[in-house]
């Protein structure tokens, strides 16, 4: 096992060096080109851009191969250790609560720290199991296989075609399976086995992303009072954003996740949380202007899910409550009986029934279950429905990044992500037609910003950071941002004229460490922001700057 270990660490080594190579050599020949430029008086810049994409060594899958090799370290573990949710798919839960610990990250050490975390953390690709990421592995060495084997006699593929195709043409399709071996009689005996794709169809290989497109629409008002209330880390201070994954073409029933995170000071004995819910995107503008009936809404999910009929016939049927009574359970949950005593009853009906026609209804620990979290849900709408139209919110800020996460299946103590092309968008608009603006909509050049930077973020049940993570760390140079926030780092730099304090990585103007050509930030807006106030707490201050780490100083990360 150790010698394999060690060849996957020379492979990751390989990806590292493959990665720096093509980011080399493309830098170096975009500097030649500007130098031809200078000299010829001639503009060749952009025609030399778009050549370098269709070269070979730059279309390498970097990302892919970083999956592949998390895959192949997960088989390693899975043959020492016993798994049992291979092929669970993961599911994130509706309520977190970890400590997080967020760093800054140049793009050119991203490669690098992917490579050391997949060593002891898989990838957690959203709706994907280890079985899909095993057949795209598969798929990708039968194309590797075929194009060597081509390569080597391109005459093979021609005559698999010319027997393809009379197989098509004379072959009844009840007979093909026995006339395959026709085929494998052109192909080399050890990799014949593999070669009918038309048999493995059934496996349908489902597209491998490696990393997930988020965004976010914080809100806030025009005194930016959420904003304050966060970066002077007010106990209870709370914050809300509606998030969507992937794409969102204007899909009505896309889902759009409801979010509110709640900070808690350390001295309270409280985790900070953040609790969210799922509402179709045709219901967002009708619940941002308190036009949505949320029990309602939550009721007819009920109703779907084929629970509420079901409940009221057996609190009818065992109990003998009362119509009004049933509905009441129903909305407000287990809490509202007649006594405490029908309370535990409620909670303990006993859901076999020898009727055969009731073989779809769910189990008892399964209604419970989703009749508290339908409860959960309605509480949380009401009360982010009100704190939106009590305090008068509305859009204001949009983020867009590509998420890399790594966390295993079956245990969520320690999870890291990574994000990349963070982008940054101004979001209020003083006439609002739809919830958030579109993507067809013109912008300004002043209201988008890129940052060109990674964000890592680590979280734990723990307050102790693993060893390994530490080194990685150490290793890539990351910049230790204390509660670090993209909220509020687009807050400062988009409305600066709303805030009156700003974040400490901002005073610092960290973006400037980052040198690169997507950096669209103006120096100017910087300068700009330094008669604001830091913070209001000196001791915050000074916290703030111990953990603002140099890059040539990060061994000091705890």
């Amino acid at each position: 096992m150790e010698c394999i270990e060690k060849k996957l660490d020379i492979i990751g080594n390989d990806i590292i060096h493959i990665d720096f190579y093509i980011h080399k050599n493309c830098k170096i020949i975009m500097k030649l080109g500007f130098f031809f430029d200078k000299v010829m008086n001639i503009s060749i810049n952009q025609w030399l851009r778009l050549g370098l994409i269709r070269e070979k060594f730059c279309n390498i899958n970097i990302d892919n191969l970083i999956v592949y090799l998390s895959f192949l370290y997960s088989l390693l573990k899975d043959n020492i250790n016993v798994q049992d949710d291979k092929n669970k798919i993961w599911v994130p839960p509706d309520t977190f609560e970890r400590t997080s610990s967020k760093f800054l990250i140049r793009y050119k050490d991203i490669v690098y720290t992917k490579v050391k975390i997949v060593k002891h953390l898989p990838y957690l690709i959203f709706g994907l199991t280890n079985d899909d990421i095993e057949n795209n592995f598969k798929e990708l060495i039968e194309q590797e296989t075929f194009a060597d084997l081509h390569m080597e006699n391109p005459s093979v593929e021609k005559k698999i075609n010319e027997v393809c195709e009379k197989i098509n043409k004379k072959v009844s399709i009840q007979n093909i399976d026995d006339k395959m071996n026709d085929i494998s009689y052109y192909i080399p005996y050890n990799i014949s086995s593999d070669m009918p794709p038309k048999k493995k169809e059934k496996n349908i290989v489902k597209p491998l992303k490696e990393s997930q497109q988020i965004t976010s629409i914080y809100f806030d008002n025009k005194d930016a009072t959420c904003y304050s209330k966060r970066i002077l880390r007010y106990e209870n201070a709370q914050l809300i954003r509606f998030r969507w994954y992937n794409e969102n073409e204007g899909d009505k029933n896309k889902d759009i996740f409801i979010e509110r995170k709640t900070h808690h000071e350390e001295w309270t004995g409280e985790v900070s949380t953040k609790e969210r819910f799922v509402l179709e995107q045709k219901y967002v503008l009708k619940f941002m202007k308190g036009d949505l009936n949320i029990s309602d809404f939550f009721l007819k999910k009920l109703k779907k899910n084929n629970n509420k009929d079901y409940e009221k016939k057996e609190l009818s049927k065992d109990y003998n409550y009362k119509k009004e009574e049933i509905n009441k359970i129903l909305q407000h949950g287990c809490d509202y009986n007649k006594s405490s005593q029908n309370n535990n009853n409620i909670k303990n009906i006993n859901h076999n029934n020898n009727n055969n026609n009731n073989n779809n209804i769910i189990g008892e620990k399964n209604t419970s279950e989703y009749r508290k979290k339908i409860k959960k849900n309605i509480k949380l709408a009401k009360d982010i429905q009100m704190m939106i139209i009590k305090n008068k919110l509305e859009p204001i800020i949009r983020t867009s990044y590509l998420r890399s996460a790594f966390q295993l299946q079956n245990n969520n103590s320690v999870r890291i992500s990574i994000d990349t092309n963070v982008s940054m968008l101004n979001e209020y608009v003083r006439k609002r037609k739809n919830w958030c603006r579109l993507s067809e909509e013109a912008l300004r050049k002043n209201e988008i910003i890129r940052l060109n930077y990674g964000i890592i973020e680590i979280k734990l049940k723990t307050d102790n950071m693993p060893t390994w993570i530490t080194n990685i760390l150490n290793n890539n140079e990351s910049i230790n941002a204390y509660k670090y926030s993209k909220y509020q780092t687009a807050m400062a730099l988009l409305h600066a004229e709303k805030i009156k304090y700003i974040p400490i990585w901002i005073h610092q103007n960290i973006q400037s460490i980052f040198h690169s050509s997507n950096n669209n930030i103006d120096n100017n807006s910087i300068q700009k922001l330094s008669d604001k106030y830091i913070t209001n707490n000196s001791n915050h201050v000074l916290s703030l700057n111990n953990n603002i780490l140099n890059m040539s100083n990060p061994s000091s990360i705890k």
